[in-house]
């Protein structure tokens, strides 16, 4: 009768009550595959934050120079006001306008 009471109450494995560890190891791997995610979205949005920080001090910095792009276009000899419109036009972008200020004013008269 001894025997039967032995068997009866066997130690259980690790695993039965806490988990194969096998998935100990996917929930691991899942915490760290979102906390990179999370890292990398912060990444992303300093980036962003920076790049709209340099955006403004340039636009800072051509303002306090005093040049605008209609500025610019007057300067260019031998223009009439419609011309000078339709160029103010023709520079819809940033990327544009950033052309047509490094250039210089000869290049800008071509």
């Amino acid at each position: 009768m001894f025997n039967n009471e032995k068997i009866g109450q066997r130690k259980r494995r690790k695993f039965e009550y806490e988990g194969s560890s096998s998935s100990n190891r996917t929930n691991n791997h899942a915490k760290v595959l979102d906390n990179r995610s999370v890292g990398i979205d912060s990444i992303s949005t300093n980036f962003e934050r920076i790049y709209n920080l340099m955006e403004k001090r340039e636009r800072d910095r051509e303002i306090e120079k005093g040049t605008t792009i209609w500025d610019a276009i007057k300067d260019i000899p031998d223009l009439d006001d419609t011309t000078r419109f339709r160029a103010v036009e023709l520079l819809n972008t940033k990327t544009k306008k950033g052309i047509f200020f490094k250039m210089s004013p000869e290049e800008r008269s071509a």
